[in-house]
């Protein structure tokens, strides 16, 4: 399915942001406590990856009216997120083959969910069945939704993993961002950590790490142009797994946690994307102030890995302060965020008419560009 849009309600700070429609790749941009991160959180929920969180709770409804929607709760729940979806082609004949040509009017779908964790879909069939609608949602729909991948600060990669307390997060459900990345990272290199009471192969599970992380970092390298002396090692004491930088320029090592925090990040992302693209399945990243500790210039390169690698692939949708992640030369692809008095958070393509402080990122975005070329 083609994303098209979707509008979040009576989540947080969002009363209603009403219908954002969203291009390849879709910059939000606004203040701090503006709804920018709500909005991609409601929009995991959605449907999120297996781990991510995946239902709408009471507290997360907006405060000053939670005591009277807990009234009416159980026999009119409130909807918190609506997506637009497209069917393509080969989606469309899929569903005709089981069901007969023609038997959906429009490839347009739409889908809701609400604070009792029901879905609800819309389209149009012919002839109209609610049995048959039934059918193709549980058939087809369900399976052909996308899966939306948020990405954010707490799913670094740690310096340190104690592989036993890794496990028995995993094996209870119980997985921190960090973990998750962790895990793409290993099923990338193809491993199955032993389960808390078994040893550690050391020379297998080094030589698997390994490899993995010089596939990965040599992706990262492409699109990272301020050190290309540093590498990813992987080492093993006892039970723990460690993950240092190792630097060629001055041959010496640092916890992977302790130093060059933009590389982290960087490598964070790029192991738990990897995993993702290996699986070749249809994912909407939503990503909350990606690379905040990259230096200018690796923010226009990540900019370029957004462009290059993401979006031909998946629809990227991702959050900023930051003037070095947004292309003035494609402001079609900017929505502002403003907390409006009496409305609650509000996201809008037309850029005219927007505050200050809102715009401040764009406005240094536009003028940096014309002072290059001035000075060209």
């Amino acid at each position: 399915m083609k994303f098209l849009g979707a509008r979040v309600t009576n989540y947080k700070c969002i009363e209603d942001s009403g219908w954002v429609w969203f291009d390849d790749v879709t910059c939000l941009v606004g203040k701090n406590e503006s709804g920018k991160t709500a909005f991609l959180q409601a929009l995991q929920r959605l449907s999120p990856v297996p781990g991510g969180p995946d239902t709408f709770d009471l507290h997360d409804y907006p405060r000053k009216r939670l005591s009277r929607y807990r009234q009416m709760h159980e026999r009119r729940p409130a909807n918190a997120v609506s997506a637009a979806f497209e069917l393509f082609p080969h989606e469309m004949r899929l569903i005709e083959e089981v069901y007969g040509p023609g038997i959906l009017r429009s490839p347009r779908v739409t889908v809701r969910k609400n604070y009792k964790n029901e879905a609800t879909w819309d389209f149009d069939i012919d002839p109209p069945s609610v049995i048959l609608a039934e059918r193709i949602i549980q058939d087809f729909l369900v399976e052909l939704l996308p899966a939306f991948v948020y990405f954010d600060d707490y799913a670094l990669l740690p310096g340190t993993i104690s592989t036993p307390e890794f496990s028995q997060r995993v094996t209870e459900g119980r997985q921190r961002g960090s973990d998750r990345t962790l895990q793409a990272l290993l099923r990338l290199a193809r491993i199955d950590l032993p389960a808390p009471e078994h040893d550690l192969d050391y020379e297998t599970l080094k030589a698997d790490l390994e490899a993995a992380s010089a596939t990965i970092t040599g992706e990262v390298l492409r699109y990272w142009s301020q050190n290309r002396q540093l590498r990813v090692q992987f080492d093993l004491s006892g039970s723990d797994l460690h993950v240092r930088i190792w630097n060629d320029r001055h041959q010496i090592s640092v916890p992977f946690d302790e130093r060059s925090r933009g590389f982290v990040w960087f490598f964070s992302f790029l192991a738990y994307f990897s995993q993702l693209d290996a699986e070749r399945a249809d994912y909407v990243f939503l990503l909350d102030e990606p690379g905040l500790n990259l230096h200018a210039q690796a923010q226009k390169d990540f900019l370029r890995f957004i462009d290059e690698r993401l979006a031909p692939l998946h629809p990227v949708i991702y959050t900023t302060h930051s003037p070095f992640l947004i292309n003035p030369a494609r402001l079609e692809r900017v929505r502002t965020v403003e907390d409006v008095d009496g409305r609650g958070t509000v996201i809008s393509s037309d850029l005219r008419g927007r505050s200050d402080d809102t715009l401040a990122p764009v406005e240094v975005a536009v003028g940096y560009e014309r002072l290059r070329t001035v000075l060209a």
